[in-house]
């Protein structure tokens, strides 16, 4: 089901980048091995796609 509403993003370099860096920003603040996942919401033309403030 989640594949059908989302898939991964593609992001520039300099975007993954930022990414990362917050990823080992996170991973140090936590002392734990945090790795960050970049979805695009399928529906995201749609107007009404947060559906879930209903």
């Amino acid at each position: 089901m989640i594949n059908s509403q989302f898939s991964v993003a593609r992001l520039s370099p300099e975007l993954l980048t930022q990414v990362q860096q917050f990823e080992r920003k996170l991973s140090t603040d936590t002392k734990e091995n945090i790795v960050l996942i970049a979805y695009t919401d399928n529906d995201s033309e749609s107007p009404k796609s947060p559906s879930s403030h209903n």
